[in-house]
């Protein structure tokens, strides 16, 4: 498996609130919310959603790391001795992705300061290779939509779809991803602006959609409003700004690309989506990133979530200076980033990966700032004596390492997007050979 591919991968497991990281520009809505546990004086309860670790080890203050199991309720709670406040819990994911084998050992050092009662999704599901594909048939109908010379059904958050040069027509898509999602039947004129949206939800693939009815595009599903998007200069020494996923309308169980310009990675603006598709849950999502142009192994990027549609200004974060670790098997990070130091959340993200053979091998650290209370240096633990947890790399392997600060309303890694809010990171990467 290839750096980038598990780049993609961690940063996917990361971002369950961000919308997903994925891959052909398409939004991935977070998880169903976890019920909040109810928590105890003196506890911290962390509910794991499926699919669960394979297994865990927790750290109380300043005591060493022990091994530990998930009730069959899915909640973990950690006892806190009165006037401790940190606390750490450690986990093995795995999945076969992609036709490979991957392994994650994920470590969350925090403090009762960050919540005392939160979900966890940060285990990724298998992904067959190929994925299992079905067909999704259906009419549609747009003729109430004036100057309509296009129309579009997606799905599989726009990356899968057909498109009609007719107002009327039906569709047939065969290579749909097996399970539920949710259509877009979007209208377009013949400047391929954004004239009508409707959103048909929970379409269970393969099946005929809408329930073997029409999809009628009606006066009540016009887009009649739109939002600027504001898009700063360039940091110096940085490629110019680019949007990663194209602005979007997120569901459930889908998305749709709604930004305007001719520029599709620097839109001046977004559609709105009209009142009668709107539903709970529902969200905006914009993002934004640039990188270092020489060497290019620096970045910041800026996300907003937005419930109801507004202007959106992507400011960036200062860049950082990253200082590579010494290389070791299990190195030490220094984090003396401070752009981020007025946000209410902050949290450092260290990452080592490595392949060996067709399997890949990811440990991530996320250390709050409360949990650090000044501290800079950051040092991955070895947990590689407990049961479960997964031998280092032997020497001479090219390791991956990644180091990011995010700053935020809400912690990132919780399993549901506090929304809205603006998240804003600054990243580093690179890689050494294991000593």
């Amino acid at each position: 498996m290839t750096r980038s591919l598990w780049s993609l991968i961690l940063l996917s497991s990361l971002a369950m609130i961000s919308a997903g990281c994925g891959s052909s520009g398409a939004a991935t809505p977070g998880p169903t919310p976890t019920p909040t546990p109810t928590p105890t004086p003196g506890t911290v309860a962390i509910s794991f959603s499926d699919p669960k670790p394979v297994a865990f080890a927790q750290k109380i203050g300043t005591g060493n790391w022990t091994t530990t199991s998930l009730p069959s309720n899915g909640t973990l709670v950690l006892q806190l001795p009165s006037g401790t406040t940190q606390y750490g819990v450690a986990f093995v994911c795995t999945s076969t992705r992609l036709g490979g084998q991957v392994k994650q050992e994920q470590i969350m050092e925090a403090d009762s300061r960050d919540g005392s009662s939160y979900s966890l999704q940060l285990c990724l599901p298998d992904a067959p290779s190929p994925p299992p594909t079905g067909s999704l048939s259906g009419s549609f109908d747009a003729t109430a939509i004036a100057g309509t010379s296009e129309v579009d059904i997606s799905i599989d958050n726009f990356g899968t779809g057909a498109a009609s040069v007719t107002p009327t027509g039906s569709f047939n898509i065969t290579t749909a991803l097996v399970g539920v999602t949710d259509l877009y039947a979007v209208a377009f004129n013949s400047s391929h602006t954004l004239l009508a949206m409707k959103i048909v939800r929970s379409q269970t693939v393969p099946g005929v959609a809408n329930g073997g009815n029409t999809i009628t595009l009606a006066a009540s599903d016009v887009i009649t409003t739109s939002m600027p998007i504001a898009i700063p200069g360039t940091p110096a020494g940085f490629n110019a700004p680019v949007i990663i996923h194209f602005p979007s309308y997120v569901t459930p169980n889908g998305s749709y690309a709604i930004g305007m310009g001719p520029d599709p990675f620097r839109p001046t603006g977004y559609s709105v989506a009209p009142a009668t598709q709107v539903q709970p849950g529902d969200y905006y999502l914009v993002d934004l990133i640039a990188s270092s142009a020489s060497p290019p192994n620096r970045s910041v990027s800026t996300t907003q979530y937005l419930r109801t549609a507004a202007p959106v200004s992507l400011a960036l974060p200062s860049p950082w200076a990253v200082t590579p670790p010494t290389p070791a098997p299990l190195p030490t990070f220094t984090f003396d980033y401070t752009g981020l130091a007025d946000q209410p959340a902050v949290a450092d993200n260290a990452s080592i990966s490595w392949s060996q053979g067709s399997a890949s091998f990811g440990i991530n650290v996320v250390a709050t700032a409360n949990h650090q209370n000044g501290v800079t240096a950051l040092t991955m633990p070895d947990l590689t004596a407990l049961p479960g947890f997964f031998s280092l790399a032997p020497p001479g392997t090219t390791i991956s390492w990644g180091a990011s600060t995010w700053g935020g309303t809400a912690q990132f890694y919780v399993g549901t997007t506090v929304i809205p809010q603006t998240i804003s990171r600054a990243t580093g990467f690179g890689s050494y050979t294991q000593p």
